[in-house]
């Protein structure tokens, strides 16, 4: 429960519970997107073992492609997914609490090095994209089942029921959103989904027995990548909006993929129509993309004077790049707690 694990006394013959639920173990590593989390209990009940979850430390950092050059912009700390603004001068970033698994959607602005909060509450991982005016921000949270679009001055906010683990990923000009869902017969696939009221209508834009995830619509609106394990593996592909199920793969030894988000690092550059992405070692890579009578995909290369360890990025207008780069500690031991059936019933 929000990252906790909890006990609760349940009788099995009539599949009810009969008590209140307590605070057995703090934070544990976990998957919202499934409900589950790393731990289990002795055949006896006797003792419980679980692994904490893993301390998110990561450095943002302009990065400069022509020159090669690296600046940090925030030293380590609990940063997620960022997202520059059209205009480049505010970042939407997921940021961690300080004390629990629980994230909110920030605010920054360049300009003025200010923050605002922009989620009402916390939640487990957050998704969320730009209007293409910038006007506006769509964004979700995974544990309940509604989105919320709201005005960047703050006047107006609109709540709309969707569909748990739809993730809002990106916003077309035609006022629908890309983004990704999790179905029980095809696991991830691409959605968009359209405002039909007071609700946000997701649909299948390509469903195959892989996982489709992380798209991003290209700047002129034709081009669709995206991250797929079709070959069994994750790889970035590039497919014409109109014709999504007919991709050219673009990447050839594996991406990245954050699994506590399902978002791949991957991002288009608005001035060169270049496409970014962290390669299975956490590297950047580029590739030009060229969209004439035929898509022409160069070979992916190594962005020389690139920071590594990359775990989300986003381009701006004038060419840079900000890069999220992992600063986390090793994988956390496991935990042992003896007799902790006795330690939940005193806590009752």
């Amino acid at each position: 429960r929000d990252g906790l694990l909890v006990a609760q006394p349940f009788d099995a013959r009539h599949a009810t519970f009969s008590g209140p639920a307590v605070s057995v173990a703090p934070q544990l590593e976990n998957w919202a997107f499934r409900e589950i989390a790393n731990f289990s209990v002795s055949a006896s009940a006797d003792l419980l073992v679980y692994r904490p979850a893993p301390v998110g430390w990561n450095r943002v950092e302009w990065f400069d492609p022509v020159k090669g050059e690296a600046t940090t912009l925030f030293g380590p700390g609990a940063y997620r997914q960022v997202r520059f603004s059209p205009d480049g001068r505010q970042i939407l970033i997921e940021r961690d609490q300080t004390d629990n698994s629980l994230r909110d959607l920030w605010l920054y602005d360049i300009a003025a090095k200010s923050w605002s909060r922009i989620s009402a509450r916390p939640d487990v991982h957050y998704s969320f994209a730009w209007s293409p005016d910038g006007a506006r921000i769509a964004y979700e949270g995974i544990t309940e089942p509604f989105a919320t679009i709201a005005s960047l001055d703050r006047t107006q906010s609109q709540t709309l029921r969707e569909p748990r683990v739809n993730l809002i990923l990106d916003w077309l000009s035609n006022g629908t959103f890309l983004g990704s869902r999790q179905v029980g017969r095809t696991g991830w696939d691409l959605t968009v989904s359209a405002l039909s009221g007071g609700t946000l209508d997701p649909h299948a834009l390509l469903a195959t027995p892989a996982d489709e995830s992380s798209p991003r619509i290209a700047p002129d609106g034709r081009l669709l990548a995206y991250v797929s394990t079709q070959t069994g593996r994750a790889e970035v592909y590039v497919a014409r909006m109109e014709n999504v199920s007919a991709p050219w793969q673009v990447s050839q030894s594996g991406v990245w993929v954050d699994l506590q988000a399902h978002v791949g690092p991957m991002a288009w550059d608005r001035k060169s129509g270049a496409l970014y992405f962290a390669d299975a070692a956490r590297h950047l890579n580029s590739v030009s993309v060229t969209d004439g009578s035929s898509v022409k995909i160069g070979r992916p290369t190594l962005v020389a004077g690139a920071p590594d360890n990359i775990v989300a990025l986003d381009v701006a207008p004038d060419g840079r790049l900000l890069l999220l780069c992992d600063e986390s500690p090793a994988q956390a031991p496991l935990e042992v707690i003896e007799h902790w059936t006795t330690r939940a019933a005193t806590s009752r």
